[in-house]
């Protein structure tokens, strides 16, 4: 009886510990570890996988340190304007922060750069617009062009023959040519069969 109860003891402590939870991880432990990885990735200039961290590290612990990495990855890849978002959420969660001098700095960096990037891209959308204009005119004058020579071809196949003027050229060639022929058979002199020359009647 006392064997089957110490078996009933130990069935109800396993079955209690299995319905235990299993402990959580501590969030800090998690976040330092991720931040850990993210910043390995920042000294080797993978900069994207170091971002993924550092949000990471900071879903899990809103420490606002991490809210300077996350704003540093992202001024390394050139999201200025985002740079600045967390450069700024930084500050106001650390309003005395060491480092507040050489953020504002960042700040103003960042702003610079975003404003000389907006700049570069208006200009670079100019030059397309302008080219694109461009060709659109050489296009259209092309256009043009071809739809004048078919009405010139297409005219010109409707005028009778003896209406083009360059019908009248070759008649009035051949015409002059059969002319000029007759005159030089008129004017020649006339040979009699007898190899002398025929005499001309002066009366």
């Amino acid at each position: 009886m006392k064997l089957w109860t110490n078996f009933l003891i130990t069935c109800v402590l396993v079955t209690t510990a299995a319905a235990q939870p299993a402990p959580q991880a501590d969030p800090k432990v998690e976040a330092k570890r991720l931040f850990d990885d993210a910043t390995e990735h920042y000294k080797v200039g993978e900069f994207t996988q170091a971002l993924a961290g550092y949000e990471a590290a900071y879903a899990l612990f809103k420490a606002p340190a991490f809210l300077f990495n996350i704003a540093q990855c992202n001024f390394q890849l050139g999201k200025f304007d985002r740079a600045v978002f967390f450069f700024e959420g930084y500050l106001r969660e650390q309003p005395n922060a060491p480092n507040r001098t050489l953020v504002e700095d960042l700040i103003r960096e960042a702003r610079e750069r975003e404003r000389t990037n907006r700049e570069a891209e208006r200009k670079r959308l100019d030059l397309e617009k302008s080219r694109l204009e461009l060709e659109r005119k050489e296009s259209e004058h092309l256009a043009r062009e071809l739809e004048l020579q078919t009405l010139s071809l297409t005219a010109d196949t409707r005028v009778p023959v003896y209406k083009k003027w360059w019908f009248w050229t070759i008649v009035g060639g051949v015409a002059a040519a059969s002319i000029a022929t007759t005159v030089a058979f008129a004017t020649r002199d006339t040979v009699l069969p007898s190899g002398s020359l025929g005499t001309v009647d002066q009366r």
